[in-house]
């Protein structure tokens, strides 16, 4: 739903859709942050916690799935047989030589079966890091703490997922099949500290 920007007595406005407002969980006099990202604009609650989303009955569980060893076809219908409504891509680079998982790809395959795709590329493993885990320079172990001290360095990116989370059943998607040794399973650690419930496909 477009909505124009408004000018007012020297100030500028815009109408935001009562949908929105609903989807996101905000109320009259909530303090929203516009913050500028590589995706847009990034709309934020300066005061949302994600326990206060769950408290307010929102959903709280969120699934995880890698993609390595399956093609397209098994990998969407897992995520239809899961009622699967949203998946948010956390790879740094949305590219994929198996056909159907690159990022302009996939988009069209899970939006012709209803699924929404979001890509949160601020939450992938940073290149350095994932380059000495593959050509074992570093344990996963190691690896593990440079991805924590990372997601702290974002934790504005972090509290965006838990958002989007929050209010259709979602699916953080990443290549490894096994999620002990994804950075997906880190993300999991701070979803579940702050409440939500962490289901591996």
């Amino acid at each position: 739903m477009i909505r124009k920007l408004q000018y007012h007595k020297g100030s500028y406005f815009i109408t935001v859709p009562k949908e929105l407002i609903n989807d996101m969980g905000w109320k009259v006099g909530d303090k929203i942050l516009f913050k500028p990202n590589r995706e847009g604009i990034l709309l934020k609650n300066e005061f949302t916690r994600a326990i206060d989303l769950v408290q307010r009955g929102r959903i709280r569980e969120v699934y995880t799935i890698g993609y390595e060893g399956k093609d397209i076809n098994e990998f969407l219908e897992e995520l239809l047989e899961n009622k699967i409504e949203r998946l948010i891509d956390v790879r740094d680079v949305p590219l994929s030589r198996k056909k159907g998982f690159s990022k302009n790809s996939l988009m069209k395959i899970l939006q012709e079966a209803g699924i929404e795709y979001r890509p949160f590329p601020e939450l992938g493993a940073p290149k350095e890091a994932r380059h000495n885990l593959k050509s074992k320079l570093l344990s996963f172990y190691e690896f593990a703490e440079i991805y924590r001290n990372h997601i702290e360095r974002h934790m504005d990116d972090l509290k965006a997922l838990e958002l989007y989370v929050s209010s259709k059943k979602s699916v953080i998607m990443c290549f490894e099949a096994d999620w002990r040794v994804c950075h997906r399973s880190i993300i999991a650690e701070f979803l579940e500290r702050d409440g939500f419930e962490v289901i591996h496909l």
